[in-house]
């Protein structure tokens, strides 16, 4: 009995999982500095940032495809704005923090910001050099 109740909630767990996950898309950045994303400072290089929407909360992965370090990062607010698909940084003394990411498609997502950044004093925006709705 204990196996089938163990079965029945794991089998749960995977069908919210992969209906969280029906909405997906992604697009390839370049970014040439190092920044910071919930908390975790990220190298330069290489990003495949894909689009999740779980439960309605949107939620960006970002993978470092150089170093395979991977980071997920929660929109605080939507904004119905569109745009090309870019990620946009707040850069400071202390560096920089991804600010917004724009899907191209969905609109613009602002992210937490680290409590140094919000007196930045630069707005770098890093157009997508690709993008595509992910299966």
């Amino acid at each position: 009995m204990k196996t089938l109740t163990n079965s029945l909630m794991i089998a749960a767990v995977a069908m919210a999982a992969v209906a969280g996950e029906a909405k997906a898309q992604s697009m390839k950045v370049e970014v040439p500095f190092s920044f910071q994303v919930s908390g975790k400072t990220m190298a330069p290089g290489s990003y495949l940032v894909s689009t999740r929407t779980n439960s309605g909360i949107p939620m960006f992965r970002l993978l470092n495809t150089d170093s395979r370090t991977p980071v997920l990062a929660m929109a605080s607010q939507t904004r119905d704005q569109s745009g090309p698909a870019k990620l946009v940084f707040r850069c400071g003394e202390g560096g920089c923090a991804l600010a917004q990411v724009w899907t191209g498609t969905a609109g613009a997502y602002n992210l937490n910001l680290p409590k140094a950044a919000p007196g930045a004093r630069a707005m770098i925006e890093i157009k997508a050099e690709s993008t595509k709705a992910a299966e």
